[in-house]
C-alpha cells in the first residue's frame, strides 16, 4: 500500500455496481483511476437482488457483465403480482429473463473485473474529501491523502461524498426504508418473482424473490414510503415477520422455512427528487446522487447507466484538462435527459398507488391492458 501513487487522475469513492462499473469504462478509455471501498469483498449488501432483463442485457452489451459461474442465481421469467382485493396477473417476458443474485457475489465480481484494470483498495473509507476553495481536489482517509483531478461519489446514499457536497440525500417526500432477509424450504419457489401489494403494506409492497427453488431459498422483504413508516409508527421488522407467519397468503408457504440471515433494513432515495450530481472537480453516481425508481425501488440499473453517462464525460474532461463543474454539468444533462421520463412516470405511478381505491383500479387496469401491462413490465424487467 505504501508504494501507492498519491495522485490519480480520477478517484472513484465506493466499488458497489455504479462505481465499478465506471472505474472499468474509465481505465478502457486510459484514465489512471484509484478505486476505494469501505468494506472488503465479498460482502453483504442490502438489496433485493433483482437483475432485470434490461440490464443483463445492457451490461453484456456494453462487455461489462462479468461471468456468474457459481454464484448460483435464479433466473426470473416471469414476475407475480397481487393484489388482496382486485385478484392477481403474471407478466411473462421470455426470452428476455433476469435474475436473481446476491449482492455479496455481484459486487465482488463487478469490483474484480475493475481491479484488473485499476488501483482498488478494499477496508479504505474515505474521512473527508479534500478542498482547495470550492474545488475537489482529492480524499483523505484514517491514514493517508490521495490527490485527483475529479473525485466520484459512488458510495450510496449514507456515503460521506453527498454529505461533504451539501446534497441533502434524504426528503421523506421522495424516500422509501425497506428490510430483507434470506429465507429456505419457502413453498412454491421456483422462476417467478413476486410481489404483493398487501393493505399492511401500503403505499408499498411485500417481495418474495426466488434464489433456488430446489431449497425454496429467496429473497423476502418489504418496502414502504417514509412518511408512512414515521407517521403510522410502522415496526418494519415485526410487520415483515408477521405477515410471513400469519397472512393467510403466505403462513402455509412459510411453514416449514427457516430465516438464513439477520433482517437488515436500507433507505432509498428517490429519482423524483432532483438533486445536483456534478460539482467543481466531482460528480455523484447511482445512490449517491438519488436514482432509485420510485416506483419499483430498484437502484442497481440506474446506478450503472448513471456511471456509463459519466464515464465519457470525465474523459472528456481530462482530454480538455478542465475539470470545472460548467465541465461536468454535462453529465447532468445528460443524466436527466436519459432518466427524466422514466423517472417521472414511475413517480406519478407511485403517487396514484398510494390511495388504496386507486391502487385497486390500477390493478383492475392491469388485469385487462395490455398496454399499461408493458409499462409495468418494462419497470421490472
Amino acid at each position: 500500500m505504501s508504494f501507492l501513487p498519491k495522485s490519480y487522475d480520477i478517484i472513484i469513492v465506493g466499488a458497489g455496481p455504479s462505481g465499478s462499473t465506471c472505474a472499468t469504462l474509465l481505465a478502457r478509455g486510459g484514465a489512471h483511476v484509484l478505486l476505494l471501498e469501505k468494506s472488503s469483498f465479498p460482502r453483504d449488501k442490502t438489496c433485493g437482488d433483482f437483475i432485470s432483463a434490461r440490464l443483463k442485457d445492457n451490461l453484456e452489451k456494453s462487455n461489462l457483465c462479468p461471468p456468474l459461474k457459481g454464484t448460483h442465481p435464479g433466473a426470473v421469467s416471469d414476475l407475480l403480482f397481487s393484489h388482496p382485493k382486485a385478484g392477481s396477473f403474471t407478466l411473462s417476458r421470455p426470452p428476455a429473463q433476469g435474475f436473481i443474485c446476491k449482492r455479496k457475489a455481484f459486487d465482488h465480481l463487478l469490483f474484480e473485473q475493475a481491479q484488473a484494470k485499476v488501483d482498488g483498495l478494499t477496508n479504505m473509507p474515505v474521512k473527508k474529501l479534500l478542498f482547495e476553495g470550492k474545488q475537489i481536489v482529492g480524499v483523505q482517509t484514517a491514514d493517508q491523502t490521495f490527490r485527483a483531478k475529479i473525485v466520484v461519489g459512488a458510495d450510496g446514499a449514507n456515503g460521506i461524498t453527498a454529505r461533504a457536497l451539501g446534497v441533502p440525500t434524504f426528503d421523506e417526500n421522495h424516500n422509501a426504508v425497506a428490510i430483507r432477509a434470506y429465507y429456505n424450504q419457502i413453498e412454491g419457489i421456483g422462476d417467478t418473482a413476486e410481489l404483493h401489494f398487501l393493505d399492511e403494506v401500503q403505499p408499498g409492497y411485500f417481495w418474495i424473490f426466488p434464489l433456488n427453488p430446489a431449497t425454496g431459498e429467496a429473497n423476502v422483504g418489504l418496502g414502504l414510503l417514509s412518511r408512512q413508516v414515521r407517521y403510522g409508527n410502522v415496526q418494519l421488522k415485526q410487520l415483515l415477520e408477521r405477515i410471513i407467519a400469519t397472512h393467510p397468503l403466505f403462513a402455509q408457504r412459510f411453514c416449514r422455512s427457516e430465516c438464513l440471515s439477520p433482517i437488515k433494513g436500507w433507505s432509498l432515495p428517490f429519482g423524483s427528487k432532483k438533486r445536483p450530481v456534478a460539482f467543481p472537480g466531482a460528480v455523484l453516481l447511482g445512490d449517491a446522487a438519488g436514482l432509485i425508481d420510485p416506483m419499483s425501488g430498484e437502484g442497481i440499473e440506474n446506478g450503472i447507466r448513471s456511471a456509463q453517462c459519466a464515464a465519457p464525460v470525465l474523459l472528456q474532461s481530462l482530454a480538455a484538462g478542465n475539470y470545472s463543474k460548467e465541465f461536468l454539468m454535462q453529465y447532468q444533462r445528460n443524466l436527466e435527459d436519459l432518466l427524466r421520463n422514466e423517472l417521472r412516470q414511475s413517480y406519478w405511478i407511485q403517487k396514484l398507488c398510494r390511495n388504496k381505491i386507486m391502487l385497486k383500479g390500477f390493478f383492475k387496469v392491469l388485469q385487462h391492458s395490455e398496454r399499461a401491462r408493458k409499462v409495468l413490465a418494462d419497470k421490472f424487467f
